[in-house]
C-alpha cells in the first residue's frame, strides 16, 4: 500500500462505540478520519478533548504548537494533547490530506513517550511508512462494521500494532527528552488514574513537590481549568457512564468515584451536568428506547 494518497476511504469522521473492556486497558482509540484541508487555509487556533495522532497523506503546511513551528510534509505525523491550543497551516499550492487517531486512557502519556512524543516534541519525521498505513486501514475497516462492540479486541490490537510500530523506530534519546512543563502532564496523568481515590489537590500538589498555589495556576494556564474542577469533571465522566451502563444505585456510584455521600454527589453532578443524575439516567434510558 504504498500510494498513499490512495487509501481507499473517503472523508469521513468514524466514532467508536467504546466498551467497557476498552475502558479497562492502558488506552483506546476513540474516533478516527480522513479530511482534505483548503490550500492556503488556517486551522485554529483551537482545543481538542483528547490526544491525537495525525498523519500526512500529502501536501505540505505548519504545524504551530506553544510558540514552536514544524513544518509538515508528506508521511510526517504530529499530535496533540488535550486542551492544549494548536493551530496549523495549509500550504497555498499544496493541499494538505490527513488520516488522523483520537484516543484517550490512563497511560495515554506514556504511551506517546514509547515513540517520542512529548509537549515540547510533537512531531515524527517519515512516520507514515507502509507497516504503519497498513494498520491503519485494518483501523478504518474495524470502524465500518455494523456491530462496533464485538470488535473490540479487535480494534485494541490494531491501535497498538500503529504504536508498536511507531515505538520501534525511535531512539532511546528521543523517548529521553525532558520538557520544561512535563511535570504538570505528570500530574494530569495522575488525576486520571486516582481521581477515585478521595484525591485532592494538595496531595497532588505534594506528589510533584511543588506548592498547592503554584501547581494551581500553572495548570490553569497549562489546560483552561483549575485543576480542581478538572478532578470533578473526571468524576462526573465515570458517573455518566456507570449510569447508563450500570444498574448501580446512587450511593455506590458515589463511593466509586471518590464521593463520601450521595448528597454531596448529587449536587455536583447536577452543577457540571445540568440536571440530577437519576433524571440523567431515566434520559439515557429513553433515547436508549427511542434509537435501538
Amino acid at each position: 500500500m504504498s500510494n498513499r494518497d490512495g487509501l481507499p476511504i473517503p472523508p469521513k469522521n468514524y466514532y467508536f462505540k467504546i466498551t467497557e473492556f476498552e475502558q479497562s486497558s492502558a488506552v483506546w482509540p476513540v474516533s478516527m478520519g480522513k479530511d482534505e484541508s483548503k490550500a492556503n487555509s488556517q486551522i485554529g487556533p483551537k482545543i481538542v478533548p483528547y490526544y491525537y495522532m495525525i498523519f500526512v497523506l500529502e501536501g505540505q503546511g505548519e504545524f504551530i504548537y506553544k510558540q514552536k513551528k514544524f513544518a509538515l510534509r508528506k508521511s510526517d505525523m504530529f499530535c496533540l494533547f488535550p486542551q492544549i491550543v494548536h493551530e496549523y497551516h495549509v500550504d497555498k499550492d499544496h493541499p494538505l490530506q490527513k488520516v488522523w487517531i483520537a484516543f484517550e486512557g490512563p497511560q495515554a502519556l506514556r504511551i506517546l513517550e514509547q515513540m517520542g512524543i512529548k509537549s515540547c516534541t510533537p512531531y515524527i519525521e517519515n512516520a507514515l511508512r507502509d507497516d504503519v498505513l497498513n494498520h491503519i486501514q485494518s483501523l478504518f475497516e474495524l470502524a465500518n462494521q455494523a456491530d462496533q462492540s464485538d470488535f473490540d479486541l479487535s480494534r485494541l490490537i490494531v491501535f497498538h500494532k500503529i504504536i508498536e510500530e511507531l515505538s520501534a523506530r525511535t531512539s532511546d534519546a528521543s523517548r529521553n527528552i525532558v520538557c520544561s512543563d512535563y511535570w504538570l502532564h505528570l500530574g494530569r496523568e495522575y488525576m486520571q488514574r486516582h481521581y477515585m481515590d478521595h484525591l485532592n489537590v494538595e496531595q497532588i500538589a505534594d506528589y510533584l513537590h511543588v506548592t498547592r498555589a503554584h501547581f494551581t495556576r500553572r495548570f490553569h494556564q497549562e489546560f483552561g481549568v483549575p485543576p480542581a474542577k478538572y478532578l470533578q469533571q473526571l468524576k462526573i465522566k465515570e458517573a455518566k457512564r456507570l449510569l447508563e451502563h450500570t444498574n448501580h444505585n446512587l450511593s455506590i456510584i458515589a463511593q466509586s468515584i471518590g464521593y463520601l455521600d450521595t448528597f454531596t454527589f448529587s449536587k455536583m453532578f447536577k452543577k457540571i451536568a445540568g440536571i440530577p443524575p437519576r433524571d440523567y439516567r431515566l434520559l439515557k434510558k429513553a433515547e436508549g428506547i427511542e434509537n435501538p
